[in-house]
């Protein structure tokens, strides 16, 4: 008897843990994010966003540019960017402009995480650790426009990686998996304020919810530069408090 139910528990969080892998995979990219970039790990960071770079401009003189943004896929077991559809998130990539034209940023309204090459993280410019992560994209995504030193709003809220150049891609993985951690715990706070469970979301619930806190993130780029800043931080980043 105590191996069938054994058994009937292990299925149970199997079949519980497929559900809430499908469900979470829905809000990690939007039906505009087509372009499926094949990854190698060992790949430089120059030449990525070099790659990236190019990919911009190819976009946005495209005639399909408005449902061409590329995406990645992340294996949340094996914590690895991977070629792989199954049992992966597609993540959804924002692209350094081509032209920026009107393109403008608030600089509060993206959040810098950075690896230099020895493999050291900063957020802003201050030393972190790695699993202070997901607290500061939480922080940042829900700020509301509380702290000048964060995002205005959750649908302005970008997360930046940036790698040095010598480094490769799979050295990207230990932020990528924080980065997407933080993102979860800030879908499931945002929906437990409304006491909504994400396994009972309807199709029409998960779209409008993507609209609300949507999973903002892009690569730095190599070449193109971003304009001036309409408005810079205030103050020094401070750290979220663990509970925030």
């Amino acid at each position: 008897m105590s191996r069938v139910i054994i058994i009937v528990i292990a299925l149970t969080c199997f079949y519980s843990c497929d559900i809430q892998l499908d469900r979470f995979n829905e809000f990690f990219s939007q039906e505009y994010h087509q372009t499926e970039i094949e990854i190698n790990r060992n790949q430089s960071m120059g030449s990525f966003k070099r790659y990236l770079d190019s990919l911009s401009c190819s976009i946005a003189f495209s005639d399909k540019e408005e449902n061409n943004l590329p995406f990645i896929y992340f294996n949340p077991k094996s914590k690895r960017i991977t070629n792989k559809k199954n049992n992966s998130y597609k993540l959804g990539l924002y692209l350094y402009p081509c032209q920026y034209g009107e393109f403008d940023i608030l600089y509060r309204n993206k959040l810098e995480i950075r690896m230099d090459t020895n493999m050291e993280i900063a957020i802003e410019n201050i030393k972190v650790r790695l699993d202070s992560i997901p607290n500061f994209v939480k922080t940042h995504i829900l700020n509301f426009g509380k702290d000048p030193n964060y995002s205005t709003k959750p649908q302005s809220a970008l997360i930046e990686i940036s790698l040095d150049n010598k480094l490769v891609v799979g050295d990207m993985e230990p932020i990528l998996d924080k980065v997407i951690e933080g993102y979860r715990n800030t879908l499931l706070f945002y929906l437990d304020q409304s006491k909504r469970n994400i396994e009972d979301l309807s199709e029409e619930e998960i779209k409008k919810v993507k609209e609300e806190i949507p999973f903002n993130i892009w690569i730095e780029s190599q070449q193109l530069k971003l304009p001036p800043p309409k408005e810079p931080r205030k103050n020094k980043l401070t750290h979220p408090n663990s509970g925030s």
